[in-house]
């Protein structure tokens, strides 16, 4: 939920190919991995949404911005909207996306995650996870010569606070100042949800539930 009055979109006051931001963090991320929204400055994460409104926008402008470029995604866990949208982002720009289903084999069980990511870094371009663990995100970050993109990890879901918060752009104009709350489990997506709110100054009010931890008696 997130309060004010909804605005017409705007253009963008300085074009996308001069915007400061965009600049810096091109510079900056070129070839990095984003495994938490905690890897990205508060200039980063503007330049990513500048970025996704721009190419919205004007999507036959980037159709071939990723022409000849191999994403491989390894889900662990079943998806829908997660897979499709990164299937479609990349084809619709000119690049191929390879679906491996991890559900029944979880990376690390039958080869090292190490050699994994040796191996995938010849061949692709990007690598994309969706993973139970966290920690299977950063270890493949770390033997990795290719970017790795979380696409869900028991910790952190950036991409999906990433488009929340490009949809409460859209419909507010700025994410600055709103007042934005936060009503489910405290999971991965309220955790990526608070860091990109403190990123671009929203005001998140977070209710949660504690887990409780049940006992049976003998």
């Amino acid at each position: 939920m997130a309060s004010r009055a909804p605005i017409e979109p705007r253009e963008p006051a300085v074009p996308i190919a001069q915007d400061p931001d965009v600049l810096a963090a091109a510079e900056r991320l070129n070839g990095e991995d984003m495994c938490s929204i905690a890897d990205l400055s508060c200039g980063e994460v503007r330049a990513i949404l500048k970025l996704g409104h721009e190419v919205k926008r004007n999507p036959r402008a980037y159709r071939h911005a990723l022409d000849a470029k191999q994403m491989v995604m390894m889900f662990e866990k079943a998806s829908l909207r997660t897979r499709l949208a990164f299937e479609t982002g990349i084809n619709t720009m000119g690049g191929n996306a390879i679906f491996v289903d991890q559900t029944n084999s979880p990376l690390g069980e039958r080869e090292s995650i190490s050699d994994v990511a040796r191996n995938l870094e010849r061949w692709v371009d990007v690598i994309v996870l969706r993973t139970y663990a966290h920690d299977t995100v950063t270890e493949m970050a770390a033997n990795s010569r290719v970017p790795i993109i979380n696409a869900l990890s028991d910790f952190e879901h950036p991409c999906q606070a990433l488009a929340d918060f490009m949809t409460i752009e859209e419909h507010f104009g700025t994410a600055a100042g709103v007042n934005f709350t936060y009503v489910g489990d405290g999971n991965n997506v309220c955790h990526s949800l608070m860091l990109t709110g403190a990123q671009l100054g929203t005001n998140v009010t977070v209710a949660t539930r504690a887990a409780t931890r049940r006992t049976s008696k003998s």
